[in-house]
């Protein structure tokens, strides 16, 4: 491993990291040594390294009590609903239609499918969903934040975790003194119980 550096006036010249910490660093220990060595090839490691450790951008929403995460590469937006026209014959969780600008727009309720409280008054935000072609949106209690994870920060879901509950999860994080569940709506959107197939 070569370095570059500009010594006393006599211009650039390529000195082995050996010679540098011999003529800077006369004193080090070995220990001191090693630290140096590693945090020369942290510097070294490509950039890319450092953007797949926090590649992981999720929205965090409430449900009842609870915090979910859902991937932002298949969020297209976070809405106010002001006007919803119930859509007779369907399942409670279909809570309506809306006119998002011209495109109607089918608004639906998962509360009941992770097993959370549902809410007591009419949803008045929701997030645009795209996935595998199917646009949706997904009533929440509150949109709370956009955060970064790195890969180390997830973990698998628990054992515990009932299974109907756990199909719809791809792992769970920290998030302050409570529980992410990452949401995986790829499964979610295609649940028996979520699809609706009756003729009207």
């Amino acid at each position: 491993m070569l370095s570059i550096v500009k010594i006393d006036g006599e211009g650039e010249k390529e000195i082995g990291l050996k010679s540098f910490f011999e003529r800077y660093c006369p004193n080090a220990s070995a220990a001191e040594l090693a630290i140096f060595r590693q945090r020369a090839a942290m510097l070294q490691a490509p950039l890319e390294t450092f953007q797949e450790e926090a590649s992981n951008s999720l929205a965090v929403i409430r449900l009842g009590g609870e915090y979910f995460g859902i991937r932002l590469e298949v969020v297209r937006e976070f809405i106010q609903i002001s006007a919803m026209t119930p859509v007779p014959c369907c399942p409670s969780h279909i809570l309506g239609n809306l006119n998002l600008r011209g495109e109607i727009m089918t608004v639906m309720g998962i509360h009941d499918y992770l097993n959370v409280a549902s809410p007591q008054r009419a949803a008045e935000k929701a997030i645009v969903i795209e996935v595998n072609g199917i646009v949706a949106g997904v009533a929440a209690d509150q949109v709370c934040d956009i955060v970064q994870l790195s890969q180390q920060q997830i973990s698998p879901v628990p054992a515990a975790t009932t299974s109907s509950r756990k199909s719809y999860f791809s792992g769970i994080a920290p998030y302050g003194e409570n529980v992410l569940g990452i949401l995986d709506f790829s499964k979610l959107i295609q649940a028996e119980r979520l699809v609706v197939n009756e003729a009207i």
